[in-house]
Parts: C-alpha cells; structure tokens; sequence
C-alpha cells in the first residue's frame, strides 16, 4: 500500500524549531513500520485555516481522487485542517470517504466509512476547531497586554513611535505621536 505523508506547522517559529524534520522522520518511520511506501507532501509553515493556501494539500487531494494512496498519515489530525467553519474538514473528508482514504496517525487509524471512526474524526475536528479559538483568544490576550506595557511585538510601529532594541519597548516621540 501506498500512503501520503502530509506534514505541516502553522509557524516559521515552529519551523525554526525543527518540527518539520521530526514529523516527517516519525511519519516515515511509522510508514516502514507498517511495509507502506508513502508519497511525501511538506507544507512547510502555513495555517490550516484554508485549503487556497496550501498547494500541497490542494496537490493531496487531487492525487487522492487519482486514487495515488490508499491512507493518509499525519502527526496529529488537526494537521490537515484547522478551520473554523469546519467546511475544509468536511471538503477532505468527503474527498478521503469519496476514494476510500483511510486517515492515520501514529496512534489511531480512521476509516472514514465506518460509522464510529467517522464520528471520532468529526470530533476531532471540533476539538481542533475550538482549540484554534482558544489559541487567537490568548495570542489577542497576550498581544493587548504588551501594547499596554509598551512592548514592541509586531512588524510596523504607529506613527509617532520607534523601537528601542534594547528595552524592546517602543518609544512615544511626542511631537509627531500627536
């Protein structure tokens, strides 16, 4: 059997910190475990908010209706999607069902035809889902508390401020802050 290894990290933080190349050495590992040879599909870093932006898995799913596997494997399920509406979910789902894709993870095999997998794969999608609300609610959290302690944390500064590198605060220039 043939699998498809996708990999994914939504940030190039996460991508400085080497969890590309650990998930793809545990995903190859587990795929020769199991006698598979695999198709690999690396994402690199990119949010699974939306399909549009990811052309390995738009390249995925297309080689999953061509039937070029027979079961997907990822880290985690929430690698394939993280959207909010869940419409990308179902999108990859109904693709897999479609094609009779299996979904795999180093713990837990899906088949999405099968009643009980099905429904475990759709709570995890939820699951997957409310923690992306919970991680934007913090990240605005934390982001409001250092602006209101005037630490600099984005890219372009208002006008009327600069960056201080080594306070790492930015800096109120009075006359044109006004």
């Amino acid at each position: 059997m043939t699998c498809a290894i996708y990999i994914r990290v939504s940030t190039e933080k996460q991508r400085e910190k080497f969890s590309l190349p650990s998930q793809e050495k545990i995903l190859i590992e587990y795929a020769k475990s199991k006698g598979w040879d695999y198709v690999f599909y690396n994402e690199g870093a990119g949010s699974g908010e939306t399909l549009e932006n990811r052309p390995q898995m738009m390249k995925l799913l297309e080689d999953a209706k061509a039937k070029k596997f027979g079961v997907c494997l990822v880290i985690e399920l929430e690698r394939l999607s993280r959207d909010e509406d869940l419409f990308d979910w179902l999108t990859i789902k109904k693709t897999f069902r479609d094609n009779n894709i299996k979904i795999a993870t180093p713990n837990q095999s899906y088949d999405l035809r099968d009643d009980e997998d099905d429904f475990l794969s759709d709570l995890f999608g939820a699951l997957a889902k409310r923690e992306k609300k919970k991680l934007l609610k913090r990240m605005k959290r934390g982001a409001l508390e250092a602006v209101t302690k005037g630490v600099y944390i984005g890219n372009h500064l208002r006008l009327g401020y600069k960056y201080d590198k080594e306070t790492n605060h930015s800096i109120n220039k009075e006359k044109q802050a006004e």
